[in-house]
């Protein structure tokens, strides 16, 4: 099976409702440093993200920026001194998705680099 990372983001208009929760743990296995939580009454992913330098961070989330509009999926970013939070979640389902997921893992690749 291809990794996450290596995946595109489909189109989910069409899937109106959240995967399940065995789907959830099934696919938290390929992004465990993620946590799954509700926020703001709906289900997402979640992770902070340290960095050393302010500037480090703006070009982390630069980074983010350009593959969210590549794949046409967009997350919650809060910038603050020394770390990143990033949330993913499907805005149209108000909860988790397959996209979520490799998006989740498309930010790991980047902070990689």
């Amino acid at each position: 099976m291809t990794a996450l990372y290596q995946r595109s983001c489909r189109d989910n208009s069409l899937k109106r409702t959240a995967i399940s929760p065995n789907e959830v743990a099934r696919l938290k296995l390929d992004i465990p440093s993620w946590k799954n939580e509700l926020h703001e009454g709906k289900e997402v992913l979640i992770k902070e993200f340290k960095f050393l330098e302010y500037q480090d961070a703006f070009i982390f989330v630069s980074e983010i920026v350009t593959l969210s509009e590549t794949e046409n999926h967009h997350p919650k970013l809060i910038i603050e001194w020394g770390k990143v939070t990033v949330l993913w979640w499907s805005h149209n389902i108000n909860g988790l998705h397959l996209n979520d997921f490799i998006m989740a893992a498309k930010t790991d690749m980047i902070n990689k680099n």
